[in-house]
């Protein structure tokens, strides 16, 4: 996890996870920075490739093919 600063604005960009940068309030603790490093990537599952659109709110096959196709994206970190 990196963190940079331009003295007002702070962000951190976890290189290894993938991530891309973003703004954070501020710097995290030791414990919170262990806990993501540690068990935040050891444990880490890939939830998007499970979802499955509900029929009952998105039912057009356009609407289930781009959701599906958006959760595939997302899951290969695009």
């Amino acid at each position: 996890m990196i963190f940079y600063t331009n003295g007002h604005d702070i962000w951190v960009w976890d290189d290894a996870g993938g991530y891309p940068p973003r703004s954070v309030f501020g710097f995290f603790s030791k414990d919170t920075l262990q806990y993501r490093v540690c068990f935040q990537r050891r444990e880490k599952l890939d939830l998007l490739a499970d979802v499955r659109p509900d029929a009952t709110i998105a039912g057009r096959l356009y609407q289930i093919e781009s959701i599906t196709r958006l959760a595939e994206r997302f899951s290969q970190r695009h």
